[in-house]
């Protein structure tokens, strides 16, 4: 692996040239050769490629000009950062897919309009209860919105050592979607069937994504950290 020092003609570099990548870590910018990741075919991600291929294919084919255009001005309410940290604005393609990926999970049909004004609520904290003798892994979210209509998924990191300060690894989905507040459904044998059964001690972090059923635009998730008890 070859490490590369940034200087006057390189100041950063992501994504991947040919081959080559260019991830990052705490010691700095590095290269290392590209590789085709893993990809199990899981239930979860059928389902995820259809939601995506449903709106894809509704944006092209049941809207309107009016419509997509007012989805390009509600993208310009958003903005992401790419992988170099500079913000932009969403497309309206990109929102209209965002929105009904998540309406899709609660079991409404495609959205054709945006809904005014865009507001989302987001959780504040979040609860693990993580059992190996009970076999049991669920997270419990506070009220956050007393009239309703929220909904959210839990993902959960590998099993990583007692040690560790923050997640590793790539967030996998445990639950289906479900209605707040209250605990998720138990997820301890979709986490176990995942990532292996733990130790006591191990250190488990989730991560709750949430949505409300007006918007169905996502909140910043909730992030949480607890040990595998006995």
């Amino acid at each position: 692996m070859a490490k590369v020092t940034p200087g006057a003609l390189i100041s950063d570099a992501r994504g991947a040239q040919g081959l080559i990548v260019f991830p990052r870590n705490r010691h700095g910018l590095y290269t290392r050769a590209r590789v085709s990741p893993l990809n199990p075919n899981t239930a979860r991600q059928i389902q995820v490629r259809t939601w995506t291929a449903n709106s894809t294919a509704a944006w092209s084919n049941s809207l309107s000009p009016a419509q997509r255009q007012k989805w390009n001005e509600y993208g310009k309410l958003f903005s992401v950062p790419n992988s170099l940290g500079v913000r932009r604005p969403l497309t309206g393609f990109e929102v209209f897919v965002k929105v009904n990926f998540f309406a899709q999970q609660t079991g409404v049909s495609i959205r054709t309009d945006p809904h005014i004004p865009p507001t989302s609520i987001q959780i504040a904290s979040i609860t693990i209860t993580a059992s190996i003798s009970s076999a049991l892994l669920r997270v419990l979210a506070p009220t956050v919105n007393p009239g309703g209509g929220q909904i959210a998924y839990i993902q959960a990191s590998p099993i990583l050592n007692e040690g560790r300060s923050s997640p590793s690894g790539t967030w996998f989905t445990i639950t289906q979607a479900f209605s707040l507040p209250g605990s998720s459904p138990n997820a301890y044998t979709a986490y176990t069937s995942h990532f292996g059964i733990p130790t006591a001690g191990k250190r488990l972090f989730v991560r709750m994504v949430s949505w409300t059923n007006t918007t169905f635009l996502p909140s910043p998730p909730a992030i949480a950290t607890t040990q595998w008890t006995p």
